[in-house]
């Protein structure tokens, strides 16, 4: 009787040993799945870049009855997929004509902006979605409607995003 227990666990053993060894093997090929991960972006890896025209285009000539859209590229110039907040809380254009600031975002309400993470692939440009500028000056009062329209003239667009300056200062003409 005791050797049948013994003879027993010796069997059980062997046979729990060689389900751990096909557990094991089964598991050196089964796929393992993808977690992408990407960690914030270092500082001096992402480029912005300002742009104005027709939301598609680039123009630099707006007739009297056309509004110039705005909008921004950014560029991961790193090795490695990295996030980076792009979002309307983060986002500031301004507009100058020579030194004189014409309008900014900052000046605009910004109640309820939000952040907007983005994992950026290197050397893949991402877009933004255009903003209409109504060809007005902006002020503590705002930025819409109801302030003091801008002249025809030379203007210059930059953006910051996420304290990242745009490396263009974007140029065009308002008739």
């Amino acid at each position: 009787r005791r050797r049948r227990i013994i003879l027993l666990a010796i069997v059980a053993l062997i046979g729990y040993l060689i389900y751990l060894a096909v557990a094991a093997i089964g598991a050196m090929f089964t796929p393992k799945p993808f977690v992408a991960t990407s960690r914030n972006c270092k500082p001096g890896v992402v480029s912005v870049t300002a742009f104005a025209g027709d939301g598609t285009d680039h123009l630099t000539v707006f007739d009297a009855k056309t509004n110039p859209l705005v909008w921004f590229s950014v560029v991961n110039t790193g090795k490695k997929a990295c996030t980076f907040n792009v979002g309307p809380a983060v986002q500031f254009f301004t507009i100058k004509s020579g030194d004189q600031l014409i309008w900014t975002s900052k000046q605009c309400n910004r109640v309820g902006l939000t952040d907007q993470q983005m994992v950026l692939q290197p050397n893949k440009a991402k877009l933004s979605p255009p903003s209409e500028w109504l060809r007005v000056y902006s002020s503590g009062g705002g930025c819409g409607k109801g302030q003091a329209p801008a002249l025809p003239g030379s203007y210059t667009l930059s953006v910051e995003v996420n304290k990242v300056m745009s490396s263009n200062y974007e140029q065009f003409e308002i008739q």
